[in-house]
């Protein structure tokens, strides 16, 4: 109890605090206004006022377009209430996914009081209510969507990953499951949901800004930020081998074990989309002869967040869903890797922002060294580490869950 009393402090308190602070919430926020108003949603005047002592300039608005229309009822309040009511929004999300989490795994009651104590002060929920990010909303309907699959309710499911692939891009991976177990009228309905969604979007939207976002927004974040510190996905943790790593405002934060300069940030980004082509060859193999389909969606879903050119801490709140099965199988005494599954658990319990700054205060004002900024890529390992242990288990190197997709 104690454990969840200081998690609701440390969400009220980042609540109030970066209600008047620079988040990537404040984007979505005047996207949504702009819309509102009848302005261009990516590159328009971004200055936000928070209050009538707080002026934010150069505010960036770098998600889908999509983004904007799902804010746009919160466009009508001021921006502080806004980022408020988003936050109580997402924590109601971040219970119910607990809770229907706790149901499908079949938990007893008293054990929802030690995962609320955990999952409540789990440093990617934590950094998701300081940014007012999406990755709660994301974790919901991708876990929801695991959830109807694994009922035999495939194509209702199918919906709400085409919904997450709509305002975030990169679980449009997931469609591969559908493929990969040949359940091809899902596979028809997740694709319908998301040409219907970007339909429904440029037509709200319009072409200028669709326009926008694909030829200018996606391309240039994606070279901006791949070599962000912070960045933890299989392109983030390649890049500083071969390449500068940059702080916020294009400063040199961090140098490189080999400089390739363009090449290898080029090289960085194209080798997990080659990584993810082998490895959906060798998942097509082995579901040929056998396979768990349950360790199938993980690996993907683990997949979908290591070869995306970007991956935040907040966004692996949707690693809830593999602990999750390894603790089931735990308590039912199946045999899992226990030792890895910790190591893992402690690598994305690690708050990597502190990791970062900290490593910049240390060297500042000199360049990070390749082998440091190697070392505090906790979130990939972490990541990485759970990916291994489903890969094993998809291939029954230990205990396999249920099949139910391929019966």
């Amino acid at each position: 109890m104690v454990f969840l009393l200081i998690g609701a402090a440390i969400w009220i308190k980042f609540t109030w605090a970066f209600s008047s602070q620079t988040t990537d919430f404040q984007g979505d926020y005047l996207a949504a206004k702009n819309l509102r108003i009848g302005s261009p949603i990516y590159f328009a005047p971004s200055t936000l006022v928070v209050d009538e002592e707080i002026v934010i300039v150069g505010v960036i608005n770098a998600h889908p377009p999509i983004d904007a229309m799902l804010f746009y009822p919160l466009s009508f309040f001021p921006f502080k209430v806004s980022f408020i009511m988003w936050n109580v929004i997402s924590l109601f999300m971040y219970i119910i996914l607990i809770v229907m989490m706790s149901k499908h795994f079949k938990l007893q009651r008293i054990e929802y009081l030690p995962v609320f104590s955990i999952l409540f002060l789990w440093y990617p929920f934590i950094s998701n209510v300081a940014l007012g990010q999406l990755s709660i909303l994301l974790s919901f309907l991708i876990v929801w969507g695991f959830i109807l699959i694994i009922n035999g309710k495939e194509s209702k499911g199918a919906i709400c990953l085409g919904f997450a692939t709509l305002i975030k891009i990169f679980p449009g991976v997931l469609i591969f499951y559908f493929l990969l177990v040949r359940k091809w009228l899902a596979a028809v309905v997740m694709s319908a949901t998301i040409i219907a969604g970007s339909i429904l979007t440029w037509f709200v939207v319009g072409t200028e800004d669709i326009l926008a976002f694909v030829a200018r927004v996606t391309p240039e974040n994606s070279m901006k930020w791949v070599a962000f510190p912070m960045n933890s996905s299989l392109a983030g943790f390649l890049l500083p081998l071969v390449s500068e790593t940059t702080a916020e405002g294009g400063s040199i934060w961090g140098v490189p074990f080999i400089d390739l300069g363009a090449m290898g940030k080029m090289l960085a980004m194209f080798a997990p989309f080659l990584m993810l082509l082998m490895i959906l060859v060798l998942l097509g193999k082995k579901l040929g002869t056998n396979g768990d389909s349950e360790s199938l969606f993980v690996v993907l879903l683990l997949s979908m967040l290591l070869v995306s050119p970007l991956m935040w801490w907040h966004m692996v709140i949707v690693t809830i869903l593999p602990f999750g099965i390894l603790y089931r199988d735990f308590c039912l005494g199946r045999s899992i890797p226990v030792i890895p599954a910790m190591v893992s658990a402690v690598l994305l319990f690690i708050p990597t922002a502190t990791m970062v700054r900290s490593v910049h205060l240390l060297y500042h004002p000199h360049p990070v060294p390749w082998y440091v900024t190697m070392a505090i890529k906790n979130a990939f390992y972490g990541t990485l580490i759970l990916w291994a242990i489903f890969w094993r288990r998809f291939h029954g190197n230990f205990h396999k869950g249920g099949n139910p997709c391929l019966s």
